[in-house]
């Protein structure tokens, strides 16, 4: 009976030694892919930082422009209560150099 269950046996023990060989293979390739993903996801942390201390500074120079801006405004009423007739916003500032610069390379 030894005899005839030990051709089944080795072939089993074969068959077993592959699956093993195919898992350890499968286990190896998600680790390495877990260490990929962990790495990205640093990189990501990092960069988001990065955008984080960005927005922050974007968001004080902005509080530093409207504070300066809703002082300007007090300052253009004066200036036009003089009859002047133009605004000192920097949109009109922004036309007349506009205005002036597409003139000049005329020549």
């Amino acid at each position: 009976m030894n005899d005839a269950v030990a051709p089944a046996q080795a072939g089993l023990e074969a068959e077993l030694r592959d699956i093993r060989r195919v898992l350890e293979d499968d286990m190896d390739a998600a680790n390495e892919a877990t260490a990929v993903f962990g790495r990205l996801l640093s990189q990501l942390g990092d960069r988001l930082d990065g955008i984080e201390e960005q927005l922050r500074s974007i968001a004080t120079r902005l509080d530093g422009l409207e504070k300066s801006g809703s002082s300007a405004p007090r300052r253009t009423r004066s200036a036009s209560s003089s009859g002047s007739g133009r605004s000192a916003g920097p949109t009109s500032e922004g036309r007349a150099a506009g205005g002036g610069g597409s003139a000049a390379p005329a020549g």
